[in-house]
């Protein structure tokens, strides 16, 4: 799913936190990954966070899931958004949508959020803490892009919704733009560069002085789980012994969509490993094995690992995480 004549290195010097840029038609072959009735559904399961959004005649309003099918179903013809958060977690195909846009680093990306709005619905004018990609699928709907907003933004206050921006302008003055320091493009996107741990690091406490220290801590919490609660473990734990075999048999390997796996680099020849909140100190043996975890969704690992102790050991281990997973396992 390459985004068709899309030029990365451009894009992040002249738009990335810049200003706005509209792609029109970016996939030859789009295909919708699911359909609103679909989504509906996962809305109303107890482990996935959504939220009803409601415009009425006393002004906004939000119920927060898990929604009731009768409920949806009930619902009129306009003014209403259904909002589902980490759908890439629980559907594949909106899984995919993501390895397009891996010239942003993963400790950048939080999830794949999928809105169903009826006609004249939305979640009215607002701002975003985030860095935002809007990919448009099924319908139509009217985009507005507002000005910088800061500390001094007027607000519309709500106790459900947050706080909203009162006014808002169709497109950003080419002179007001962000402020934040330009991304480049890495080979990597599982890598923290150096640079982004270094402002991170200037944000901090200054009890934090230890970059090292830093590194591990920041690896660590940013590779939390959006949704610490879910259990991917599987259901009977697996063995070195299998995961040998996996390997020598060259049995695909596929990451979990909900797992967050990252790295930093210690030293020459090793790096500090992330995966849902853990770390796993990395040597020689085992560095490039990370590095490539977090490079690609799916892949076949290189039979010559089936006879490396601390392969074996990290695999298995992040099997029974439930971050990974062989094509094979019960």
């Amino acid at each position: 799913m390459e985004l068709e004549n899309f030029d990365t290195d451009a894009f992040l010097r002249d738009y990335w936190q810049k200003k706005p840029l509209l792609i029109r038609n970016p996939w030859r072959n789009w295909q919708n990954p699911l359909e609103p009735d679909e989504l509906a559904g996962l809305a109303c399961e107890e482990e996935v966070e959504s939220r009803l959004i409601c415009q009425t005649a006393k002004g906004w309003e939000m119920e927060q899931g898990p929604q009731h099918e009768d409920r949806l179903g009930g619902l009129g013809a306009s003014h209403w958004t259904l909002l589902v958060q980490a759908v890439d977690h629980h559907v594949p195909m909106v899984a995919d949508l993501i390895a397009p846009f891996r010239f942003i680093p993963n400790w950048r990306i939080d999830d794949v959020m999928v809105s169903l709005a009826a006609d004249q619905g939305g979640v009215g004018p607002h701002f975003d803490q985030y860095d935002v990609f809007l990919i448009q699928g099924h319908g139509r709907r009217r985009w507005q892009i507002g000005p910088h907003c800061d500390a001094d933004s007027p607000l519309v206050p709500h106790e459900e919704l947050g706080h909203f921006v009162d006014d808002m302008l169709e497109q950003i003055p080419d002179d007001d733009l962000y402020r934040d320091p330009d991304l480049a493009g890495q080979a990597n996107p599982g890598e923290i560069m150096p640079d982004a741990l270094a402002r991170l690091h200037r944000m901090t406490l200054d009890s934090l002085a230890d970059p090292r220290a830093f590194a591990r801590w920041f690896g660590m919490f940013n590779s939390t789980p959006k949704y610490a609660e879910m259990d991917w473990q599987p259901e009977t734990p697996v063995a070195a012994d299998e995961v040998r075999q996996f390997i020598a048999g060259q049995a695909p390997l596929s990451r979990n969509p909900a797992s967050r796996l990252a790295f930093v680099g210690d030293g020459a020849n090793a790096v500090m490993f992330f995966a849902d909140g853990a770390c796993f100190d990395c040597g020689a043996e085992t560095a490039d094995l990370a590095r490539q975890l977090c490079a690609q969704d799916a892949l076949v690992l290189d039979t010559a690992l089936a006879s490396m102790d601390t392969a074996i050991d990290l695999l298995t281990q992040l099997c029974n995480m439930g971050c990974i997973a062989f094509e094979g396992e019960d």
